[in-house]
Parts: C-alpha cells; structure tokens; sequence
C-alpha cells in the first residue's frame, strides 16, 4: 500500500487588527498518489476529505484529516474501495464516509468502523440529521451496466436509511432507473435527492415526489446542496440551479464553458466547482459571481466543493475522469480560497 505523504499548511483564516485582507485560491497539494473526491468539515481546524485510487491496482482508500497546521491519514485497515463522499452529523462526533461495493464507514474520533449497508452497489453520497436519521444514495450508472440494464447484483434508485440501529433499503422512492449522486436535507426533515438523466427528488413528510421535471434537463445532475429550504442548489451540466422555497430556475452565473460537478453554500459564499479548474465563487455580501476557473490552480478536474463556517472555501478532485485502464497512478488536488499566512 502507497504512503501518502503529510501536507504540512499553514492558513490564516482572519485578518490580523488593522490589516487588510485579500483572499485569493491557494494548492494546498497538487500531487497527492490519489484522488480526493469529497471535502467537509466543522471548522477550518477540522477537516476531512476522502477519495482513492479509483480502480487503480495497488492504490488504496484515500482518508484525510486536517487539523489547521497538517493533513493526516486516518487508519482504514488497508481498504483499497474509493470513497465518494464524506459528511458529519449535526451535534454528533461521527462522521459519515461512503463509496464502492457498497462501502459504508464512520468516524468517531480515534477508529473507522464499517457499517453493513446490505449492497455491493457504488454509494455517492451521504446526509444526516442526527445519529438515528441518516441517508445514503447511489446505484450503478447507465455507462456501468451491462446492455444498458442493472443486473441482479447491481441496483439503480438506491436510498438507504440509518434509524440507529442499521441501514435499511426506503421502497417507496419513485423508480427511475438511474443512479443517485448526492442528498441534503434542512433541519425540518425535508430531503433533496440529486441523479442521473436530470433526475432531482423532495422527500417531505407526505412522502417523495419526483420533481425532475422542474429543471426540464437529461443532464446528470451530480450534486445538490443548500444552506436552508428556501436556498438549495444542484449542479449539471454547464448549469447551476437555484430553489428559492417555490420553484427551481436557472441561476444567471455568467458564461459556463466547462460541466459543473460540485457545489457547496456556506454563510458567506456558494462555490460551484468542475472539470478544467471550474471555480464559480458568490459572494453574498454583493450577490456577485465571481468566475475564477482561470485562477490557480487550473489543470484539475474538481469533483467536491466546501465552504467552511468562517467563509473560507473549498475545492478537491484530479484526474479522477481518466479511465483506470490508462494509469497506473492517480494525480489528486487540493484548493483552498481565503486569507493565506503564506
């Protein structure tokens, strides 16, 4: 198993008295031997990020902890599954880790401890809101499956829930046939669930509705994430999407010219991140966007945006769309936007 190497960073997350401040994209690491996927903190001294090798022999699962002076992995017991998406609980100390074969971790501080997820099917991605309310999606994407149809092994529309206890199949999602990417929920119990073929899903107390045809796209849509019911976005395409508590529309965020794949909303900022250096940053405080694709650093392909509690952003991914079949090592980035010490 490869060794990845400790990020040693130093960041200023405020101005110091009587100092201005200028916030500019910073590589924290532009040369880690695996992809980073997904990024999620408490704060900027609590950070995690997690990815993998993405099927490349001999490269292993990829857990990273940062805590304001240096990365660290975490002891996963030499697991080589690639993990897709890493999220916390509100008022909890675990953390949720998910990703292929149906791969379910939690962190609770000291140990990485699996969870039966009863599947071999790729998980995307994971949200809770709180120890005994958990939810996970996935499924195996149209280019996965054989002849264009899911085998008996592999599953499309895949929702799973945590009621404490253990991970259970929901039945009543509506049936689509497609993989799910990503969920998010607000605090009253209301979930969005973003997938393949523009699909978008509401799960309310009444139960789910499919609300795909709102965006009125085929695009995949890769990630939904909000801030409150009344301001969630999704990502597909070269479009990003906006609810405002009645109806889903386009977001005017200037020229698109690359897909967008990640997107985050923090109280300061959103940040919608994609392939070729993709960094669209919005600036609450004026309601400007701000494009930075062309800022450094710009040749990676990035998959997974956070914007942390004090209004730093920010943005992971690599070469994680080259086919395993090409490589024999991944190139994996880390990118972060706000006041740098150095």
């Amino acid at each position: 198993m490869r060794k990845i190497p400790v990020l040693s960073v130093a960041l200023s997350f405020a101005c110091g008295r009587g100092e201005e401040c200028s916030p500019t994209w910073r590589a924290l690491s532009e040369s880690l031997d695996r992809v980073p996927l997904s990024i999620w903190g408490t704060s900027p001294t609590d950070i995690y990020a997690v990815g993998g090798g993405l099927d490349v022999p001999g490269l292993a699962t990829l857990v990273l902890h940062y805590d304001g002076a240096s990365w660290r992995a975490l002891n996963h017991g030499g697991r080589t599954e690639t993990l897709w998406w890493v999220a916390g609980i509100p008022g909890s100390r675990r953390v949720w880790m998910v990703g292929d074969k149906g791969l379910v971790l939690t962190w609770d501080g000291r140990t990485l401890t699996r969870v039966e997820s009863g599947t071999s099917t790729r998980l995307y991605g994971a949200w809770g809101h709180g120890d005994s309310d958990v939810w996970i999606v996935g499924g195996t994407t149209i280019g996965l499956r054989e002849d264009g149809h899911a085998s008996a092994t592999e599953e499309t529309d895949l929702v799973l829930h945590w009621d404490g206890k253990s991970l259970q199949r929901d039945p009543t999602v509506p049936r689509r046939g497609v993989a799910l990417f990503k969920v998010w929920g607000t605090d009253q119990g209301e979930l969005w669930v973003s997938g393949e073929s523009g699909t978008l899903l509401r799960r309310t107390a009444l139960g789910w509705e499919d609300r795909s045809h709102e965006l009125g796209t085929r695009d995949s849509l890769f990630t939904v994430h909000g801030c409150s019911a009344r301001e969630v976005l999704a990502v597909g395409g070269r479009t990003v999407y906006g609810f405002d508590g009645g109806q889903w529309r386009p977001l005017d965020v200037g020229p698109v010219f690359n897909p967008v794949v990640g997107v985050s909303c923090g109280p300061r900022a959103l940040l919608v991140v994609g392939m070729g250096g993709v960094k669209l940053r919005k600036d609450k405080a004026t309601d400007a966007w701000h494009d930075e694709q062309m800022q450094s650093p710009t040749g990676h392909d990035f998959h997974g945006a956070w914007a942390d509690p004090e209004g730093g952003l920010w943005a992971v991914g690599g070469n994680w769309m080259t086919p395993a079949r090409f490589l024999s090592n991944r190139t994996g980035a880390i990118a972060h936007w706000g006041c740098n010490s150095r």
